[in-house]
């Protein structure tokens, strides 16, 4: 009954577990799921938002099994979606960190909102707006900081007083983009300004404040139809109504200084393609340079030049490895470079996560003269790697048709040149600055998602193996429970077999035992009545069988009675009961007894009971019947391990030669036999008769045979 409470319980956790797991895991992958429709990056409000989740949810199967597959299934598409976008390494800047806006201290005074105000130098149609989340270098895995929770963004034409809003979180908190950039794409609003409006107060919050890496705003260029970033044109100006500066970390400009925490601009998907790197013999004393002359087809106008460092060879983590230590570039519309001046870097590789880069106010460049000098060693020897010279056009594409030469190269290195314009670096293709930012816009909820989908999928396996652990423990408990009732059915059909057995048993005794007694008795009493005319003494002696025939019987219905509890007894209760038979039985006999005084307490088996029984019994009916006997002795003492039975009396005896089958010997010598006893019958002729019975007391307690009978 325990365990069947127990199996019960455990059932009802089981079903519990798994509606709850089913639910909870549902709405949990459900909510997180945020899979873009094609034509969107972030939603431009709450509406969109919504709508996107809605039409994206994911149902998984209930059955753990089949969600795990489903979950791999997920996984290895998330996978491959996310392979196809940029590379997401951010890197935490300590410089340089972006605009933050006011703080409001003890006393001083702060208005209802947060403005930051971009006026261009004339009106352009505006396609995609992104925001790069400021990150704090005091916490560099905490994700974005202070980017805002509540915000609008609206445009002006020329002349125009009245913005009109193109996104709107101001009444609903905005997804946290974490460390990605955020990216507002199919605006096509005409406009010469925008703004972006942060609250400075909210029903929660007293004092709300913000920060932003940077700002993009992607527009046409009415000349050349291509997309630019317009915050790189210097006649851009940016207002804000208060901010917070500090040197080298927090300044409105920074917003659009070309500085962002997202790492490089490069592909997640990897190919073969190697970087620019070789050695050269060391000349003691003399300072290597190289030089690299670069040569477009034509004039065209240049954004920037950027110098990648190589990826190092072998398992080495050095990302400046034989990067040089001085770069000078020039670029020029001729070849001589007379009027060439040598252009300031904006970056210089120095620090981790940047590029040697310098900025050519979009002017127009036919050339170009890189001189690379202060060269890193190795063993002795010159080293130099590089992995992509970057020429990026007005554009933002990159320029790859230009031929390229060198000065200070050996020969077998100039084989190498064409690896700095192939557009890889460090095995991954080099993305243009929208491609790279749209694309970690678009990667965001993805790696959510897969992340997402990692736990969901490591939940699974732990409840599978839950589930299956509990499974095993109750299918083990079942089949327990199975082998305990074919165990007691087959205990209770064997007891009631046992009883059946020993109900016929009692009966066979019964009728061999008390029938066969009483039938002598009424044939000895039919007898007597149809012979009254017998003489008085063999009267007397038809009188005296009677009386001991219904001695015996009673003898044998008390045996009988007490052979029916089919329990083992103690040895010293079984001499009792033996030498009580012939107490009963025998008649004008004097009956002497000598017990065991120190008689061991052994317990003696039903079948040896029986056959000991039996013995006496046969051993009493002779002694009853034949002996004529007026003194019994019975003895029954242990020695040396043994239990000796004597049994002697002072009868007629007989002659050993001469034995009568109705005396039953050769059942008494079967029954010894059975008991593996030693017996010894000594018979005189007018003397009497000793029988001795020798039987070993560990014999006692063994379950024999019940091959033989009384004999009647």
């Amino acid at each position: 009954m325990i365990l069947i409470r127990w199996l019960t319980k455990m059932l009802i956790l089981i079903a519990t577990n798994v509606l709850l797991y089913v639910g909870c895991t549902n709405i949990a992958l459900a909510n997180s799921t945020t899979a873009r429709a094609q034509d969107i990056v972030d939603p431009i409000n709450p509406q969109v938002w919504l709508q996107l989740q809605h039409n994206h949810q994911q149902n998984l199967s209930s059955w753990p099994v089949t969600r795990i597959e489903q979950l791999k299934k997920l996984e290895q598409a998330l996978t491959w979606k996310i392979a196809q976008l940029p590379r997401h390494c951010p890197i935490i800047p300590d410089k340089r960190l972006g605009y933050h806006s006011t703080l409001e201290l003890a006393g001083s005074g702060q208005g209802d909102h947060h403005i930051i105000e971009f006026i261009f130098d004339k009106s352009y149609m505006l396609e995609a707006l992104t925001l790069v989340p400021a990150l704090n270098p005091l916490k560099p895995y905490g994700g974005s900081y202070a980017f805002p929770a509540r915000f609008k963004i609206e445009v002006a034409k020329d002349h125009e007083k009245s913005f009109t809003r193109i996104v709107d979180w101001f009444e609903s908190d905005f997804p946290n983009p974490d460390t990605y950039p955020v990216y507002f794409n199919n605006i096509n609003q005409q406009a010469n300004k925008l703004r972006i409006t942060v609250p400075a107060k909210t029903a929660e919050q007293s004092n709300v404040h913000f920060a932003l890496g940077e700002v993009f705003i992607w527009a046409k260029d009415p000349q050349t139809g291509d997309t630019i970033n317009l915050l790189q044109n210097p006649d851009v100006q940016i207002k804000t109504l208060a901010s917070f500066e500090q040197t080298t970390k927090w300044n409105p400009e920074y917003l659009t200084d070309q500085h962002t925490s997202l790492g490089f601009a490069i592909s997640e998907q990897q190919s073969d393609t190697a970087d620019f790197l070789f050695t050269a013999e060391n000349e003691l004393g003399v300072d290597h340079q190289v030089e690299l002359m670069l040569e477009l087809p034509q004039a065209i106008s240049i954004k920037k030049i950027q110098v990648w460092p190589a990826k190092p060879s072998g398992n080495l983590l050095l990302p400046d490895f034989a990067f040089p230590a001085s770069i000078q570039i020039s670029a020029a519309e001729s070849a001589d470079f007379n009027s060439a001046q040598i252009l300031e870097p904006t970056t210089t590789g120095e620090q981790f996560g940047t590029l040697y880069s310098v900025n050519t106010a979009n002017k127009k460049v036919k050339y170009i003269r890189i001189q690379l000098a202060d060269l890193q060693q190795l063993n002795n020897q010159w080293v130099l790697g590089l992995g992509e010279i970057a020429i990026v056009a007005n554009n933002g594409q990159l320029v790859n048709n230009a031929t390229i030469k060198s000065k200070g190269l050996p020969l077998d290195a100039n084989a190498q040149l064409n690896r700095l314009l192939d557009g890889y670096v460090w095995g991954r293709t080099i993305l243009t600055e929208q491609q790279w930012l749209k694309g970690l816009a678009k990667r965001r909820p993805l790696d959510q998602q897969l992340k997402q989908v990692k736990n969901e999928l490591a939940a699974a396996h732990s409840y599978w193996q839950w589930l299956l652990s509990q499974l095993t423990i109750v299918g083990l408990v079942l089949l327990f429970l199975l082998l305990l009732l074919a165990v007691l059915f087959y205990q209770k059909s064997q007891r009631n077999r046992a009883l059946i057995k020993h109900s016929e048993r009692i009966n066979r005794d019964l009728h061999d035992e008390v029938g066969s007694s009483l039938g002598g008795i009424t044939l000895l009493a039919d007898s007597l009545a149809q012979g009254h005319s017998q003489s008085g003494e063999l009267l007397k002696n038809e009188l005296d069988e009677l009386s001991l025939m219904a001695r015996e019987a009673n003898a044998s219905l008390r045996e009988i009675v007490w052979h029916s509890k089919g329990d083992s007894c103690l040895l010293p209760d079984l001499l009792q009961s033996l030498f009580e038979r012939a107490q009963r039985v025998l008649r004008n006999v004097v009956v002497e007894q000598k017990l065991a005084e120190h008689c061991p307490k052994i317990k003696v088996s039903t079948a040896v009971k029986k056959h000991l029984s039996l013995f006496f019994k046969e051993v009493i009916n002779n002694c009853a019947r034949h002996s004529g006997a007026t003194h019994l002795s019975l003895i029954a003492r242990c020695e040396h391990g043994f239990l000796i039975l004597v049994v002697e009396d002072n009868g007629c005896g007989f002659n050993p030669d001469d034995i009568h089958d109705g005396w039953g010997l050769k059942n008494l010598q079967a029954r010894a036999e059975e008991l593996s006893a030693d017996l010894k019958i000594s018979a005189v002729l007018n003397q009497g008769v000793r029988i001795e019975l020798k039987i070993d007391l560990n014999t006692l307690s063994l379950q024999l045979g019940d091959s033989y009978q009384t004999s009647n």
